[in-house]
């Protein structure tokens, strides 16, 4: 396990080193949350090409999947395949799963499924999809060997957007299963530069 710590400060780092947790820390500091967040993606990248890993489960530390996530989306066989989670809170709540606005071919047009309907999406099944989001997504070496994490600049999106993108380029799809629901501790992104958590002795 590598944990790529961006809190504001190094004090949550270094805590977690003293626990013997495998951790690098990315400073956030006068850079905005796309850019730290998609270098923290790719220090997590790079640790996973150094060592030869055949997988990378990428897994946001706000997400909670099932404790055997890493079987059953092996069991999908695919190259890149994601669990379900959902983002924004009480009514807003919706799938992190994209679609392509029928209209136009440029990736920074998408969205994602809205509530009702995103229900629909919940068939149980592994299903092919246009995007989803990098909270827990398992992806092969062939994939991340060749395709680093990146986002748009001057766009609102984040390195989720713009590694499906990437992908759809380079003719490799994307899955989804279906039947995997993890727990997302969501909060607001307003709140996102005043967190940090304090490891106590």
């Amino acid at each position: 396990m590598l944990l790529a710590d961006n809190s504001p400060t190094p004090k949550n780092y270094k805590a977690l080193l003293k626990r013997g947790i495998n951790c690098i820390y990315v400073k956030p500091k006068q850079k905005v949350n796309q850019v730290f967040i998609t270098e923290s993606h790719n220090e997590i990248r790079k640790y996973a090409i150094r060592h030869g890993y055949d997988y990378i489960l990428h897994l946001e530390t706000d997400i909670i999947p099932p404790v055997d996530i890493i079987e059953r989306l092996l069991l999908g066989q695919k190259q890149v395949i994601s669990a379900l989670y959902f983002v924004d809170e009480g009514p807003y709540s919706h799938l992190m799963v994209q679609e392509l606005e029928p209209t136009e071919l440029q990736y920074q047009h998408t969205r994602n499924v809205q509530a009702p309907f995103d229900i629909l999406k919940c068939t149980g099944k592994v299903e092919q999809v246009y995007a989803c989001g990098l909270g827990c997504i398992l992806i092969h070496k062939n994939v991340f060997e060749r395709i680093p994490f990146r986002w748009l600049t001057g766009s609102p999106t984040h390195a989720d957007t713009a590694f499906a993108l990437d992908l759809k380029l380079a003719g490799i799809p994307q899955w989804v299963d279906m039947s995997i629901i993890c727990q997302h501790r969501n909060m607001s992104w307003a709140l996102h530069d005043n967190v940090q958590v304090d490891f106590k002795d």
